[in-house]
């Protein structure tokens, strides 16, 4: 089962004729009766919600409601919980890898760790694992269409002066890294989902102007 934020629903449509049985999650509350039944029959659950906050701090959405349903299921084996690369903050230039101790600043990095630290706290009959995602890219979601909407203007992309080194993941090499890992046998606890090629957004940008033949 994968949880994830409601979508419009179009989308909705276009999961259930791929096979996909989607069910509505309102941060609000809980799954219906259904949701939670299929929730605590499934061998394996993905958790793509980020965090959120209100005037008491930082909070998971789906442990909120749905800690005991996962915690007293007998069916499952591994959860996968997607998480972001921003947990390290700054290193000062410096390259990093699972080995390497969060240093987060900013509250998002904050409340991705501490989101962490509660699955990692979950007692279940299955394992748990941590994917931190790098920048995300893909279809309408990309330097290219970014400098496409903006006619090719770096500094409305804010890519002018932007120094920092980021690593980047394709969507569907997101897709395929889940497929796998519900399959093999071991999965660590913990793993970067990256391209391994860090760049800045500066360097990103100008490279795509090249291939866009803007000036």
């Amino acid at each position: 089962m994968c949880l994830a934020h409601a979508r419009p629903l179009k989308r909705q449509k276009s999961c259930e004729m791929k096979g996909s049985m989607p069910f509505f999650f309102n941060p609000s509350q809980c799954l219906d009766f259904h949701g939670k039944e299929t929730l605590e029959a499934s061998e394996y659950v993905i958790s793509t919600i980020p965090p959120q906050t209100n005037d008491k701090g930082s909070f998971d959405q789906v442990l909120k409601h749905h800690r005991g349903d996962l915690e007293k299921s007998e069916s499952l084996r591994r959860v996968l919980l997607f998480s972001s690369t921003s947990v390290y903050g700054e290193n000062d230039g410096n390259f990093v890898d699972e080995n390497s101790v969060p240093n987060c600043v900013s509250k998002l990095g904050i409340n991705r760790l501490k989101s962490e630290e509660d699955w990692l706290s979950l007692k279940t009959s299955g394992s748990v694992h941590i994917f931190r995602l790098g920048a995300i890219y893909g279809p309408k979601r990309s330097a290219l269409s970014t400098l496409l909407s903006k006619r090719g203007d770096l500094y409305g992309c804010g890519a002018h002066d932007d120094m920092n080194y980021v690593s980047r993941i394709h969507v569907d090499d997101i897709s395929q890294i889940c497929v796998l890992s519900l399959k093999a046998p071991n999965v660590p606890e913990l793993l970067n989902i990256v391209d391994e090629q860090p760049a800045t957004r500066n360097e990103v940008y100008t490279y795509a102007a090249e291939l866009l033949n803007f000036p």
